[in-house]
């Protein structure tokens, strides 16, 4: 009687413990998210591509945006995205955005995002 008791309660405790993990996820989920309605940041690309617009730190300040050409960079290149549709939060800075790119063979990769500021001029665009 003792032993058919038992693996009652213990069904019972592990159902709760699985119904608390599938859980918390979402419920973390919504407290860490202060406005779920926020908008999408936008990755600004080449015109009629999927490519992202990019260019070189030290070649920023003299390029028009709009002449900017595709070309591959040379491995530990800082380079410098285009974002808009982007609302941030007091205080918030380029620690509050996460860079993941996928190659054609599906491997994903991690960026560090060193800095965000707007564009002179163009003050939607960072």
């Amino acid at each position: 009687m003792d032993s058919k008791k038992s693996r009652s309660i213990l069904r019972v405790l592990c159902c709760c413990a699985a119904m608390f993990l599938l859980a918390f996820p979402v419920l973390a989920q919504e407290e860490n998210d202060t406005n779920p309605n926020s908008p999408t940041p936008i990755l600004l690309s080449e015109e009629s591509s999927n490519r992202a617009l990019a260019i070189e730190p030290n070649t920023f300040r003299r390029k028009n945006l709009s002449k900017v050409e595709s070309r591959a960079f040379l491995p530990d290149t800082k380079i410098v995205l285009f974002i808009t549709n982007l609302e941030l939060m007091k205080d918030e800075g380029a620690d509050a955005l996460r860079v993941y790119v996928e190659d054609k063979l599906g491997r994903k990769y991690r960026f560090p995002v060193l800095e965000l500021q707007p564009v002179k001029g163009r003050e939607w665009i960072y």
